[in-house]
C-alpha cells in the first residue's frame, strides 16, 4: 500500500515460511536489517557537527508465528532513546501473545545539528541498532 500524501507512506507485508535454522531443540532466526542503517554513520569520531538534513519516519513491525511448544529465549532488547538536541527518538518494543512474537522498531528523526561532543551518543544508538543481538531470535522447544 502506498500513500502519496506528504510525507508519503509505503507499507508492505511478506511471509517467509521455514525461515529459521533448527538444531535439536533450538530454532534460530535473524530479522531483516530494519533500523540498522538509520543513522548511516561513517566514522567512529567527529570533529565537526553531524547534520540530519530531512525528517525520517520509519516503522518496522514483525509478527513471528511460534510453532506449537516453542518459546522465545533470546530476543532483541526493548528500549527507547531520545537523540541529542531534539533530533528525535528511536524505540524498539518486544512482546508476546499466544503463538506469536511481536517486535516493533520505530524511528522519528527531525532535522538537527548534533554537536561533535554528542556524536558518541549517536554511536551508542547505532551500535544498539546494528549489533547482532538487535536482529537475533532464539526459540527453544519446551
Amino acid at each position: 500500500k502506498t500513500s502519496f500524501a506528504y510525507p508519503g507512506e509505503m507499507e508492505f507485508a511478506a511471509r517467509a515460511d521455514a525461515y529459521g535454522i533448527r538444531q535439536d531443540d533450538h530454532l534460530y532466526l535473524t530479522l531483516p536489517d530494519g533500523l540498522g542503517d538509520l543513522l548511516d554513520l561513517k566514522t567512529s569520531q567527529r570533529e565537526n557537527p553531524f547534520y540530519i538534513e530531512k525528517p525520517v519516519r520509519k516503522t518496522f513491525t514483525y509478527q513471528i508465528g511460534l510453532p506449537d511448544g516453542w518459546q522465545p529465549v533470546l530476543t532483541p532488547e526493548s528500549f527507547r532513546i531520545e537523540l541529542p538536541n531534539g533530533a528525535g527518538v528511536v524505540e524498539v518494543g518486544v512482546g508476546t501473545m499466544p503463538g506469536k512474537l511481536l517486535i516493533a522498531q520505530r524511528a522519528e528523526l527531525n532535522p538537527a545539528l548534533i554537536r561533535a561532543e554528542d556524536y558518541e551518543q549517536l554511536l551508542k544508538i547505532n551500535n544498539r541498532l546494528t549489533q547482532p543481538a538487535a536482529r537475533t531470535i532464539l526459540l527453544r522447544k519446551m
